[in-house]
């Protein structure tokens, strides 16, 4: 158990009595990242009879990698529509698909023109690093 005994965590509204009846267990994994776990009576709200409990942990958490993005929202859809047109026109004639081999290809053609669009025409976002 993550909070040391003796500890109370519940004042009986009736009698006053400091009891405790709320637990706070940790992963053994975890116990050794274990700073402090502490009841804070300044914390208090009001209307209960419950002490708040702070665990304090020490874990690392790695910065998110930072990925280059599209912003979606900058996009001149017209621009984006002439150009799609042009990569469109460039593809075969839609057809009737003999077997999944044919539309493998026909999906293929397909997206690569929308990426090839994507890549020309939308802008990249600015990304703000998070930490």
């Amino acid at each position: 158990m993550a909070l040391p005994k003796d500890i109370p965590t519940l004042c009986a509204k009736n009698t006053g009595n400091h009891t405790r009846v709320d637990q706070v267990f940790l992963d053994e994994n975890l116990i050794h990242d274990l700073i402090v776990c502490s009841m804070i009576p300044s914390f208090i709200p009001p209307n209960t009879d419950h002490y708040p409990i702070m665990t304090t942990l020490m874990i690392d958490t790695p910065c998110s990698a930072q990925h280059n993005r599209h912003n979606f929202k900058d996009v001149d859809w017209e621009e984006f529509q002439d150009c799609l047109s042009i990569q469109l026109a460039e593809l075969p004639a839609p057809h009737e698909m003999s077997d999944i081999n044919d539309l493998q290809v026909s999906l293929t053609a397909l997206n690569s023109a929308i990426q090839g669009t994507i890549e020309d025409i939308v802008p990249m976002a600015n990304i703000v690093p998070q930490f």
